[in-house]
C-alpha cells in the first residue's frame, strides 16, 4: 500500500514539475508571398516566470497529418509590464503544404498553470490552442490578424472589468469576436470549466467586459477565457471566413484598494462606431480616475504613426485627480477604406506589485458604412461540430456563435426519431435510442450539415 501510495505522489509530482506555466496564447500565420503554399506559423505563449519549465515540447500541428511531435523548448522573457510573473515565449516555424485548403493549425502541451478558479484541476489540464487557416488563391494572400495590445490582463477584484481583445490586418478585411470555451484538444471542450456569469465580448468592437463575479462572488485569482477571432473577406457579394483563431487569455483579479474607472464624452453605438467624412476632424476626450501614482493613459491603433490622421496626447485635471486624454481622428483620404481602423484607449493604474488595466475602444469609420452582420456564409457546410462518434449517452453540438441551429437525428430509413433546435452549444441526450448508425441534420439559414453518428 506505502509503495503504491509513493508511485501515485512521484506521478503527482512529475506533473506539478512539469506544468504550472502556461498562461494562454494563440498562433499567428503568414504567407510567405502571393500565390505561395509556404507559411510562417508563431505560436505566442505567455508563461510564468515562477515555474522553472519552458515553454515547449508540445506538439504542433500543421493540419495536413504532419506534426512538430515536440517543439524546442524557449525560455520566457519576463514582461512585469503585464505583471509579476508574467513571462513571454514564442516558436516560429515555416511550413510549407502540398495544395490548397482548409488547414487547422493547432499546438497542445500538457502544461497549463495551476490555480485557475473557472477550471477545475487546471494543473492537469492541457494547454491547447488552433487556427483554422484558408489557403486558397481564389481567398488571395493574406496573414492572421495581430492584437492591438499585448493581451494579458490584470484587473481590481470588485470592479467591473473592461478590457480590449482587439485585432487588426493590414489587408483591409474585416474581423469579428465571440466567446467560446478552451479546447483539450480538436473539438473537446474542456472538462470542469465553467464560464463565469455576465461575460460578454462585442463581436464587431472585440471590447471585453465581465462584472467581475464567479458565482455570485468576488473572488481573487486567475480566470480563463477563451475567445475566437474571425477574418473575413468579401468578394462579388459573397463573404468568405479567411481565418479563425482561438485564444486564451488569462485575467487576474487582484484585491488591490485602487483600480481606474475610464469613459470618454463622445455618445457612440453599441459598437463603439464613429464616422467622420473625407477631409474632417474629430476631437474626443477620455477620462480616466483615480490619478494616482504611475497612473498612465495611452492610445494604441495601427494609425498610431499616421500624424496627419491620428494624434493622443495627455494632461491632468486641475485638482490632478484625473488623467485627460485628447484623441483627435482626420479622415484623409490615404487612410479611406471599406473596414473601421480599430483604437484603444487604455487606462494604467499601478497598485502595489500590480499594473490594473482598464480599456475602451473607438472604431473609427472613413466610410459611412455600417457593421456586417454574418448570415449565409459561402461554404461548403454549416460550421457546427458533433463529437463525440462513436457515442454512448451524449452527443455534445459544438457551435462557432450564438445562431439558432434545427437538429434532426434520423434513422437510416429517415424517419426523424429528435428534434431540438440550439441557440448554444450544448448537449443532446440519446440515452434512449438504440444502438445502431443514425443520420444527423443540422441547419441554419442556408446552410446545413450531415453527420453520419454512431450509437454504442
Amino acid at each position: 500500500m506505502r509503495t503504491s501510495l509513493y508511485i501515485v505522489f512521484l506521478v503527482v509530482m512529475a506533473q506539478l514539475a512539469s506544468a504550472t506555466h502556461l498562461r494562454s496564447g494563440y498562433i499567428s500565420v503568414q504567407r510567405l508571398g502571393p500565390g505561395s503554399l509556404t507559411c510562417r506559423i508563431t505560436i505566442t505563449a505567455y508563461v510564468s516566470t515562477q515555474s522553472p519549465v519552458a515553454f515547449g515540447g508540445g506538439v504542433l500541428s500543421f493540419g495536413d497529418n504532419t506534426f512538430e511531435a515536440e517543439i524546442p523548448q524557449v525560455p520566457g522573457i519576463a514582461r512585469p509590464d503585464l505583471g509579476p510573473g508574467v513571462g513571454l515565449a514564442t516558436y516560429i516555424t515555416e511550413h510549407t503544404y502540398a495544395a490548397s485548403g482548409a488547414y487547422v493549425i493547432s499546438y497542445s502541451e500538457n502544461s497549463r498553470n495551476a490555480g485557475i478558479i473557472n477550471l477545475e484541476n487546471s494543473i492537469f489540464t492541457p494547454f491547447y490552442v488552433e487556427t483554422i487557416y484558408y489557403l486558397d488563391p481564389f481567398l488571395g494572400e493574406f496573414n492572421t490578424p495581430e492584437f492591438v495590445v499585448e493581451p494579458f490582463f490584470i484587473s481590481r477584484l470588485g470592479s467591473p472589468v473592461s478590457l480590449a481583445v482587439g485585432a487588426v490586418n493590414t489587408e483591409d478585411h474585416f474581423v469579428r469576436y465571440e466567446l467560446s470555451v478552451p479546447n483539450l484538444e480538436r473539438g473537446t471542450p474542456t472538462r470542469g470549466y465553467i464560464l463565469p456569469e455576465n461575460v460578454s465580448i462585442n463581436a464587431f468592437s472585440g471590447l471585453f467586459s465581465w462584472e467581475g463575479k464567479f458565482r455570485g462572488q468576488y473572488i481573487p485569482g486567475e480566470y480563463l477565457f477563451t475567445v475566437r477571432i474571425h477574418q473575413y473577406k468579401t468578394i462579388n457579394g459573397n463573404t468568405y471566413r479567411l481565418s479563425s483563431s482561438s485564444y486564451d487569455l488569462q485575467l487576474i483579479l487582484v484585491d488591490e484598494p485602487v483600480g481606474g474607472r475610464l469613459w470618454m464624452n463622445t455618445t457612440l453605438d453599441s459598437n463603439k462606431r464613429l464616422y467622420i467624412p473625407s477631409g474632417e476632424s474629430r476631437t474626443n476626450k477620455f477620462f480616466f480616475e483615480p490619478n494616482g501614482e504611475q497612473t498612465t493613459l495611452q492610445a494604441y491603433s495601427e494609425l498610431i504613426n499616421t500624424n496627419e490622421a491620428f494624434s493622443f496626447t495627455t494632461y491632468d485635471s486641475s485638482d490632478a485627480t484625473i488623467k485627460v486624454g485628447v484623441l483627435t481622428l482626420t479622415s484623409t483620404p490615404s487612410i479611406n477604406r471599406e473596414n473601421p481602423y480599430l483604437i484603444v484607449i487604455r487606462g494604467k493604474q499601478q497598485s502595489g506589485a500590480s499594473t490594473l488595466f482598464t480599456d475602451d475602444v473607438i472604431l473609427f469609420y472613413t466610410r459611412d458604412v455600417q457593421p456586417e452582420i454574418i448570415t449565409g456564409l459561402v461554404e461548403e457546410e454549416l460550421q457546427v461540430d458533433v463529437y463525440p462518434n462513436p457515442v454512448t449517452d451524449y452527443l455534445y453540438i459544438a457551435m462557432a456563435g450564438h445562431q439558432s441551429v434545427q437538429i434532426r437525428l434520423m434513422n437510416n430509413s429517415g424517419v426523424i426519431l429528435l428534434r431540438e433546435v440550439f441557440t448554444d452549444s450544448g448537449y443532446l441526450d440519446i440515452r434512449n435510442l438504440a444502438s445502431g448508425i443514425y443520420i444527423c441534420l443540422l441547419r441554419s439559414g442556408n446552410q446545413q450539415r450531415l453527420v453520419k453518428i454512431i450509437k454504442r
